[in-house]
């Protein structure tokens, strides 16, 4: 039996050795292999990020965040036959078309636009997700060219207005509702497709003698609430260029990145979070002020770039973070977008938004927020910031806190008990001179009275 599994075995090497191949069926197999690795490289190296930068908000979320725009209707989702961009007077829509055209018509004609989008096609669809698409829409070039080029020229109008101080919004609230409607995560336009068509149109600008700023400049001054206060904007687009704002998907993308430390600072973080403990829980603010960490804003930082430092004990939170009735949407937009899978390791925003939560328990830790200029309450109560912040939390989830570390860091300082201590002396130390002072003052008082009493 042996004997014969070994003739067997000797009898199939040689028939293997005597097989011969020509080069012709070598390279053949090697093209076949080539392309089956190449095949799984791309498996291997493809992440969320090879999905649609444009589509609906998964089920699970489509409760979390405000879906619809209020005034302003843009991208190929909101397509229909009697869809219009803007609610209300049509008249209003057509002068921003039409102002845009005349700053144009001189240098670049209609035709020029057309062939830009028609050229970009493709790569504008391929930022969509086609099932939500009309399908109908792909195959009529020509109401995908007008509906792409209306909603850029408005867009592009309303934006070269407002850095102009040209805007002529018909009602003083229309430019925050706009604003608001522009960073919804449903509604957008691919960055770059507008670009190119801003770009058509600054050419023609700067050829008539007037220069115009590029469009990611443009676009943060539109978006300047959301910047850091105390940088210009030349500033923070210079920085950009090298960072998060370097490709930017679209107006959601771009309000993210506008929260994110820079480069430098995520790199070293994410290094010294690999090399030190975590921690997932943190004591709200006046607690924490108890146990002697102190509060202080800083207004050169963006949003998500917070610090804590040992030694002083310094809590530094980036503000002062306006609370009114835009950050629902601002916040809810924000975080759907790192939850839809494009930033799964990155989740800075939703990170921040925690946080924050935590620091404020209770109408107490938003008082003391306040008065560190941390926050800015422009809501009806104290009550309503606790309970919005708390909502996030509920509503999201997130594979890793960035602040996982700087919790640690924290917990660390308030187990030691001479913080504390020195927190509490302090504390005390302040109420006594305050006491002295206003009885000082009482007894100054009652001998000025008594004075004047007895002259009369």
């Amino acid at each position: 039996m042996e004997e014969n599994v070994e003739n067997r075995q000797s009898g199939s090497e040689s028939e293997v050795e005597d097989i011969e191949f020509d080069p012709k069926q070598i390279d053949d197999i090697v093209g076949y292999v080539k392309k089956q690795l190449e095949s799984v490289n791309h498996c291997a190296s493809s992440t969320n990020r090879d999905q649609p930068y444009i589509r609906r908000v998964p089920d699970k979320l489509q409760n979390l965040v405000a879906c619809g725009p209020w005034v302003l209707h843009i991208g190929l989702h909101n397509y229909r036959s009697d869809c219009m961009v803007w609610r209300g007077d049509e008249g209003e829509k057509m002068v921003y078309l039409v102002k845009f055209l005349e700053r144009i018509k001189k240098r670049a004609r209609v035709k020029d636009l057309v062939h830009l989008i028609l050229y970009n096609h493709r790569r504008v669809i391929d930022y969509y997700d086609s099932h939500y698409i009309d399908k109908s829409l792909l195959s009529r070039y020509r109401d995908f060219v007008y509906l792409l080029l209306r909603d850029a020229a408005i867009i592009i109008e309303l934006f070269l207005r407002d850095y102009r101080k040209e805007n002529d919004f018909s009602e003083k609230w229309k430019k925050h509702v706009i604003r608001n409607d522009l960073m919804l995560v449903e509604h957008q336009l691919p960055f770059f497709i507008l670009s190119k068509i801003y770009k058509l149109a600054a050419t023609t600008e700067a050829a008539e003698g007037s220069v115009s700023p590029d469009f990611i400049h443009l676009t943060c001054h539109f978006f300047r609430r959301y910047c850091v206060q105390n940088k210009s904007l030349s500033e923070i687009v210079s920085a950009s260029r090298v960072g998060d704002l370097h490709q930017p998907k679209h107006f959601t993308d771009i309000l993210r990145a506008l929260q994110l430390p820079c480069s430098r600072t995520k790199d070293r973080r994410l290094k010294a979070d690999q090399e030190q403990e975590q921690d997932e829980y943190l004591y709200s603010a006046v607690p924490l002020r108890e146990a002697g960490v102190k509060f202080k804003v800083d207004a050169s930082r963006t949003l998500c770039d917070v610090s804590f430092n040992e030694r002083s004990g310094e809590l530094i939170i980036p503000g002062p973070l306006v609370i009114d009735d835009s950050t629902d949407s601002f916040f809810r937009n924000l975080m759907t977008w790192e939850q839809m899978h494009y930033y799964p390791h990155e989740t800075y925003v939703c990170s921040y938004v925690f946080l924050m939560a935590f620091l404020m328990q209770s109408v107490e830790d938003v008082d003391l927020l306040v008065q560190r200029r941390i926050i800015i309450n422009q809501l009806d109560s104290k009550k309503a910031i606790v309970t919005l912040f708390n909502n996030f939390c509920r509503a999201f989830e997130v594979e890793k806190n960035h602040f996982s570390g700087l919790f640690w860091k924290i917990n660390a300082y308030n187990a030691v008990r001479h913080h504390s201590w020195i927190a509490i002396l302090k504390l005390t130390l302040w109420r006594g001179v305050a006491t002295i002072a206003a009885v000082i003052l009482l007894l100054f008082l009652i001998l000025t009275i008594c004075s004047v009493i007895s002259i009369i």
